[in-house]
């Protein structure tokens, strides 16, 4: 009773448009019933509304789509609607060559002392804010890419892989560059890495899990279908998973050696890289583990022979791989 109450009521504030009101009803509910898919639709809803949190939306459509009890399957249309019109906002809005922005940031204070230090710090958080912006909304552009799977041979409309990893290193460098500057709450690392995951095991199947069992079945029906597809950008998925969580470790030793340069500092700082950090860690550690929903863990071993079979484009994917291992 309760758990409905505060859905109808968050449902009454939403459409008066009191949104602070209304996540609030949506978080008790999803207190209520962790388990059920509802309420974390109608949070991701409210975050689509609002253009700067797309990445804070689909870490709630995952989460409603991954809803053990009761799956909110109206969130499937909804995701994808959001990751079109994000792609859409990248295409309409932002440069291909940001430096200019960056370089504003970081070093034209000086050339703009004729205005006062109030109005100076107001701009540098605009032009901040614009950044981080634009890196959430590459970084959720680059999940629909996983979820829609990459060409391998060039023959459809998919990104293709070069263009892929291209776009993979060119995100980690930002969000490098960016953690160091302290641009992201810990919160909201925790969503980006738990929608990591997600786009991780549903990778090249529109953002829906197949598990081994599934798997069979495809092949059963159709026995020219390439599981190997789902294999492969399942793996380019984890890859980049493990090169973000390599970023939050380094940032995490890096504070922890300061820390010890300091032995008279009174109190412990608190480093917003660890939770996330810990989090990606124990889903690394679920997929190396075996994991029912992950099937491309072939392009992690080591052993020689697993690459034996594998076409000269599949052996440089491989390389990714194990290279990006932590």
């Amino acid at each position: 009773i309760l758990y409905r109450m505060h859905i109808n009521l968050g449902d009454l504030y939403r459409y008066s448009c009191s949104t602070k009101l209304a996540e609030e009803c949506y978080l008790k509910a999803s207190k209520l019933a962790p388990a059920t898919g509802n309420p974390f639709n109608q949070l991701a809803v409210i975050s689509q509304s609002q253009e700067s949190l797309t990445a804070v939306s689909l870490y709630y459509y995952a989460r409603s789509l991954m809803a053990t009890n009761e799956p909110f399957d109206k969130s499937r249309t909804n995701m994808l609607s959001l990751l079109e019109d994000n792609k859409k906002w990248l295409e309409d809005h932002v440069r291909d060559d940001d430096s200019h922005s960056r370089a504003i940031v970081a070093g034209n204070i000086e050339a703009n002392s004729s205005i006062g230090k109030r109005s100076q710090r107001e701009w540098i958080m605009k032009e901040k804010s614009a950044i981080n912006r634009k890196f959430l909304a590459q970084l959720v552009d680059l999940q629909w890419d996983f979820m829609k799977g990459v060409s391998l041979d060039g023959s459809d409309m998919r990104i293709h892989l070069d263009e892929l990893l291209s776009k993979m290193s060119s995100i980690i460098a930002s969000f490098t560059d960016l953690l160091a500057s302290a641009s992201f709450s810990e919160s909201l690392l925790c969503k980006l890495v738990a929608t990591m995951a997600f786009s991780t095991l549903t990778a090249s199947n529109q953002g829906k899990l197949c598990s081994t069992k599934g798997l069979s079945a495809k092949r059963s029906k159709d026995p020219i279908w390439n599981e190997g597809f789902i294999m492969t950008n399942q793996a380019l998925a984890f890859s980049f998973v493990l090169r973000f969580c390599t970023v939050l470790a380094n940032h995490f030793y890096g504070h922890m050696t300061k820390r010890e340069n300091k032995p008279n500092a009174s109190s412990l700082i608190n480093i917003r890289s660890l939770t996330p950090l810990l989090l990606g860690s124990s889903f690394i550690t679920s997929i190396y583990e075996g994991s029912d929903w992950f099937h491309g863990l072939v392009f992690y071993r080591n052993d020689e022979s697993s690459g034996d079979s594998m076409s000269s484009e599949n052996n440089s994917i491989r390389n990714l791989c194990t290279t990006s291992q932590i």
